[in-house]
């Protein structure tokens, strides 16, 4: 083969190289938001464990839940199909995040006790959660109508910023709803029986750096109380201190931190823009080398 035709076949089959990197699959595309699937060495009892979320900004996150007080206090994970309660994109946490089921994800911790029990169930994330991008919500918040306070679920909710700040009650921004305040239809958990239910728990801010959620106990309600908070703030770590009613109860936590948009669809990603550009390098050089010669 002659200097000429080599230098063709040369730039011809790099040429080609360079196409089918550019042709590689472009990045995929992702969700608004990204439900925490938990994780334990025994996840039928998970006093601590991790949960994985699906932001790489945040990392993950570790939990541990500490009965203070009761002998029956534990912990465990299942999936929302298995539980019967889940969030729609009608509620509250769903608007922002999207619905968590129906799923076989293991996306709920249950804290659970057959006695009155005073427990402490921490979350601590690896790094810190920007503002406006973390929902924990919590649910059965079970009220007994006996005009007892202690015949409800209580539950305290506190949180640091990155900075080891306690974040203000405005800054928690907590909500209360109903799990079953929604559309009758093929998505609506499980555990609502087909019926629509509006009822919720009480809200108030005991400390200028608390928002509690109780039972409400002017009448008997054990399903579809749900509360959340939405923090306005970025959040290191989040503390729920749940005092049971006082025959035992139950609550289900649930996870969310929004997923940023990955990177402009252009077709191409980074890998294959770096290699093309060697490609186009390497073709510049033999060109430069071929032209260097005929003049030689």
């Amino acid at each position: 083969m002659n200097r000429k035709s080599l230098g063709f076949a040369a730039a011809t089959a790099a040429l080609a190289l360079s196409v089918g990197l550019t042709a590689s699959p472009a990045l995929a595309a992702v969700g608004d938001g990204t439900w925490g699937i938990w994780t334990a060495t025994d996840v039928d009892d998970a006093p601590s464990g991790n949960i994985t979320i699906g932001d790489s900004t945040v990392g993950g996150a570790s939990f541990t839940f500490t009965a203070n007080t009761g002998s029956t206090g534990y912990a465990y994970i299942e999936s929302v199909n298995d539980k019967g309660e889940w969030l729609t994109a009608e509620t509250p946490p769903g608007v922002v995040f999207g619905s968590n089921g129906p799923s076989d994800v293991e996306n709920v911790i249950t804290l659970d006790s057959s006695d009155p029990t005073n427990a402490t169930f921490v979350i601590t994330f690896d790094h810190a959660v920007p503002a406006n991008e973390l929902g924990v919500t919590i649910g059965d918040i079970d009220s007994a109508n006996v005009s007892d306070p202690n015949e409800s679920d209580r539950v305290l909710v506190e949180a640091k910023t990155g900075a080891g700040a306690d974040l203000t009650s405005a800054e928690l921004s907590g909500e209360v709803f109903n799990m079953c305040d929604v559309t009758v239809n093929a998505d609506m958990p499980s555990d609502c029986g087909d019926t629509q239910d509006t009822h919720t728990p009480n809200m108030s801010t005991p400390t200028a750096t608390s928002v509690k959620f109780s039972g409400d106990d002017t009448t008997s309600s054990d399903t579809g109380d749900y509360a959340w908070v939405h923090p306005t703030t970025d959040v290191k770590s989040v503390t729920l201190t749940w005092d049971s009613n006082d025959s035992g109860s139950s609550l289900r936590v649930f996870v969310a931190v929004t997923k940023h948009a990955a990177l402009p669809d252009t077709g191409v990603d980074a890998v294959s823009v770096s290699l093309t550009s060697l490609v186009l390098g390497l073709l510049g050089a033999a060109a430069l080398i071929a032209v260097r010669r005929r003049r030689a």
